[in-house]
């Protein structure tokens, strides 16, 4: 009966340890450079992104990354007040790894919902936001991590102006 429990704790720590090496949990946190590509003068607002990813592994050279971010968005326009947009965003990252699990491009759909803005009153704006993005990951120990990403929004913002999303996130995160 021991040798039975002694062979099914060590099958579950063998069966875990190999899926920590194919399926990896963490947080992620960072600034937001984000902008609107309309006719109104607008410039860069600083916001803030935080949320939760995980990383499945496919091949030695290829993951898969969804998330789900709080992003914090919107634009500065000049004379008027600000343009704020704040969503739950879920990427579905695909990442290539130059070099053996450090240094990854980065890239694919973004989902985005609105859940707060203050633009009621000038423009009607659309619940969902639809974009694509790209950039660069570095891990910098096997839970420490960075990246990169433009975020271009493919879908109008608002339903009354053509309005679509610009930005720039800059991560730092962390593997548990």
């Amino acid at each position: 009966m021991k040798v039975n429990h002694f062979l099914s704790i060590a099958v579950m720590f063998v069966t875990i340890t190999s899926s920590a090496q194919l399926f990896k949990i963490g947080v992620k946190a960072g600034p937001n450079f984000s902008s609107i590509e309309s006719a109104l003068n607008t410039q860069t607002k600083i916001g803030y992104h935080l949320g939760a990813v995980v990383e499945i592994k496919i091949s030695p050279k290829f993951s898969i990354q969804p998330e789900a971010i709080y992003s914090s968005q919107g634009a500065v326009i000049k004379n008027a007040k600000d343009f704020d947009l704040n969503y739950v965003s879920v990427p579905v990252i695909v990442k290539y790894y130059l070099f053996k699990d450090t240094f990854s491009l980065e890239g694919g759909p973004q989902f985005s919902f609105l859940t707060e803005k203050n633009i009621a009153t000038t423009f009607k704006s659309n619940a969902f936001d639809f974009g694509a993005c790209g950039g660069l990951g570095l891990n910098i120990t096997k839970q420490l991590f960075v990246q990169a990403r433009y975020v271009v929004g493919l879908t109008e913002v608002s339903a009354d102006a053509e309005i679509k999303n610009k930005l720039l996130q800059m991560t730092v995160g962390y593997y548990f």
